[in-house]
């Protein structure tokens, strides 16, 4: 397979910055591997692939946690949102919001599907990371039956078993620790507005670099938490009563510190050109 030479976009009017990216070569990245619960602990069908709950060993192994009357994931403190039906639900607006915005479920499909086009010896494989409500993946699975498609976030998605395509498989998982059990294994990585859970991007990207076949595809896509005026410039961070000041802004801005006090890269993709033309790995990346 040929390298591909790949594209950027932006779309400024929804905030969403988007990258597309060809993999060079793999490099060796070590991280900490995975610790999964015992294979009775976890109910699942037979038919289908294991899951694997990744637990840091420092918490007690309850995948949500209550607080101010929200769950939120107990694997990764540094991701502020809550994992409940309300932002669930939150997500898929989310997700159909985009689905329209960008005309299907990603960017350049005429860069994306020649990788998603099965043969007699091959069959596509597809990874969401912070796959949220599940709703990307099952999309996926149902728009590509012939493909694998695995999403993984922090929490289980709410949704009915039943409705699971037969080529779909979740795992719950905290992907700064390790996805090396899916070493050279994807021909398309997608991640959308999960960044903001990456402790360390730049190292991330090694890590994703891992799963990667040689020659495939990644798309990323996150938004600008920032808040701009209807010249699209940024407001300014004033002090109440004085001009230009927005309590919009402020709460947005109180929001951001909050995140980063956390450990959370809120403007990660601010720095992801820089990050990847830093990675040997990447290479044809424009903006």
């Amino acid at each position: 397979m040929g390298l591909p030479s790949s594209l950027a976009d932006e779309h400024s009017s929804e905030m969403m910055n988007d990258m597309h990216l060809g993999l060079k070569e793999r490099d060796t990245f070590t991280r900490r591997p995975p610790i999964s619960l015992p294979s009775d602990e976890i109910s699942i069908s037979s038919s289908r692939p294991p899951f694997v709950y990744t637990l840091d060993p420092s918490v007690d192994g309850h995948l949500l946690r209550d607080l101010h009357g929200r769950s939120y994931n107990s694997i990764n403190q540094a991701y502020l949102l809550p994992a409940d039906d309300a932002e669930q639900d939150r997500l898929d607006v989310q997700h159909r919001s985009l689905y329209h915005f960008i005309g299907g479920l990603f960017p350049w499909p005429k860069r994306v599907e020649p990788y998603l086009v099965p043969s007699n010896t091959h069959r596509p494989a597809i990874l969401d990371i912070g796959t949220g409500s599940g709703t990307w993946v099952l999309d996926m699975g149902k728009a590509y039956p012939h493909a694998d498609v695995v999403g993984i976030d922090l929490v289980p998605p709410l949704i009915d078993v039943q409705f699971i395509p037969e080529n779909y498989r979740f795992e719950i998982d905290d992907v700064n620790l390790s996805m090396m059990h899916y070493a050279s294994t994807f021909d398309f990585v997608h991640m959308r507005a999960a960044d903001s859970g990456i402790h360390d991007f730049g190292s991330f990207l090694y890590n994703v670099a891992q799963v990667l076949k040689p020659g495939a595809e990644m798309v990323l896509s996150s938004g600008d938490c920032k808040v701009y005026n209807e010249q699209r410039q940024l407001f300014p961070s004033t002090g109440e009563g004085t001009p230009g000041f927005s309590w919009f802004n402020k709460y947005f801005s109180a929001f951001i510190d909050t995140w980063r006090q956390k450990g959370s890269v809120v403007d990660a993709q601010l720095h992801w050109e820089r990050w990847l033309r830093a990675n040997p790995n990447f290479e044809d990346i424009k903006l």
